[in-house]
């Protein structure tokens, strides 16, 4: 199968969001259910695109919308227990202590 433009894109997201927490293919295929690592594989270099049902999976692992992972947006982030880095918790914290009146 061809790859098209949105399914190389979407590829090039999941692959960024997989690293930025330091998670391999096997571990996000374990996380959203699977079958092998290869699939990963597959919708990373765009050569696949995932069913719904696993676009959906995609996007509560990262903690993001459907709409990011396809066109980008970003504006409607989710964040859930666990889905950040411990650097963006750092962060976030710093913020939060910057905030308080002392």
């Amino acid at each position: 199968m061809a790859s098209t433009v949105l399914a190389v894109e979407l590829g090039d997201r999941i692959r960024q969001l997989r690293a930025q927490r330091g998670w391999s293919q096997r571990e996000l295929a374990r996380r959203i259910g699977a079958a092998s690592k290869s699939v990963i594989s597959y919708y990373e270099l765009g050569e696949r695109f995932p069913s719904y049902e696993t676009l959906v999976r995609i996007a509560d692992t990262f903690a993001v919308t459907t709409d990011y992972l396809l066109r980008g947006k970003d504006n409607d982030i989710r964040i859930r227990p666990g889905s950040l880095t411990p650097e963006q918790v750092d962060a976030i914290k710093l913020i939060i202590d910057s905030m308080q009146v002392k």
